[in-house]
């Protein structure tokens, strides 16, 4: 009865840890989807920031053409957008610069630089610059290109 005993708690120790090792496996695989998801979704938020900046830096350049079409002489601004005005959790600023072109009074360098969200450690920027003609620019809302 003695070898009978002995060979039952070698099955109990074995039994023992093989569930161990499979809790660990279980768990390393665990730790390795988590890192995963985790890496997913800050590479997410940083592509909806980089979008948000790009849509932001298109609407600059289209309020900046409707200003032109008002005044000729609008010189550009700072374009604050708070979190609200964007339906998000953070605001955003556009910086809209209007210079004039040498040699060509009628025409216009439009260049927006827009920082989404404001906080540098994760901003994401988009800048564009655009050239049009005053004479023959029609508004944005034409559908012209500039």
């Amino acid at each position: 009865m003695t070898s009978r005993h002995g060979f039952a708690q070698r099955r109990r120790g074995l039994i023992a840890v093989a569930v161990l090792i499979t809790l660990i496996v279980l768990g390393l695989i665990l730790g390795v989807l988590l890192r995963t998801a985790l890496i997913r979704r800050v590479s997410q938020a940083k592509v909806e920031r980089r979008l948000q900046a790009e849509a932001l830096a298109r609407s600059a350049v289209e309020r900046a053409w409707a200003r032109l079409a008002a005044s000729p002489d609008y010189p550009g601004e700072t374009w604050e957008l708070s979190a609200e005005d964007l339906g998000k959790r953070d605001s955003a600023v556009v910086s809209i610069k209007v210079e004039r072109v040498e040699g060509k009074p009628d025409r216009r360098r439009i260049v927006v630089q827009a920082d989404y969200p404001r906080p540098a450690e994760r901003r994401a920027r988009s800048s564009k610059t655009v050239l049009i003609d005053l004479k023959r620019a029609k508004s944005p809302e034409s559908g012209a290109k500039p």
